[in-house]
């Protein structure tokens, strides 16, 4: 689900490690952008 995302979207939304999982720059525009906006993604599908 979130890798198919990223590939609609066109970026990583996430840094992954091993020991953790944290927002990438876009991933931090995309959740601020999908929350304000009343949670719908297909608004708000380029990133940048």
């Amino acid at each position: 689900m979130v890798r198919g995302l990223e590939e609609r979207v066109g970026v990583s939304l996430f840094n992954r490690t091993t020991r953790s999982v944290s927002l990438t720059e876009a991933g931090a525009k995309l959740f601020e952008r999908v929350r304000g906006g009343g949670g719908h993604l297909r608004a708000h599908e380029t990133v940048y």
